[in-house]
């Protein structure tokens, strides 16, 4: 005979205003997300190097920044409100994120 066998699967879902992407060791973390103009990044593992490009949805460079802590404070309020787009690049691994300016 045939047996049946019921896969369940649960994924847990990140608190309200946390987006996450997920990377072989682990999940950058983006918070508040939208913002007022401020928001912290923090990048999984412990990477040597990690820089983050800004950019907005057109493509143009709105900042670079480059930093040795997994912990990285982002002060947009000058911006105008929208979405941006982060590039981070944590040693060899790569994230992209979107963040949104009320």
């Amino acid at each position: 005979g045939r047996k049946i066998i019921t896969v369940s699967a649960h994924r847990e879902e990140p608190a309200p205003g946390i987006n996450t992407t997920s990377g072989e060791t682990g999940t950058v973390q983006l918070y508040p997300n939208p913002n007022n103009g401020s928001f912290t990044l923090e990048i999984p593992g412990n990477p040597a190097s990690i820089k983050v490009i800004v950019t907005d949805l057109a493509g143009r460079t709105m900042d670079v920044k480059n930093s040795t802590d997994r912990t990285i404070l982002f002060d947009i309020s000058t911006y105008a409100s929208g979405t941006y787009l982060l590039n981070i690049f944590a040693d060899d691994k790569v994230y992209s994120r979107k963040v949104v300016k009320d």
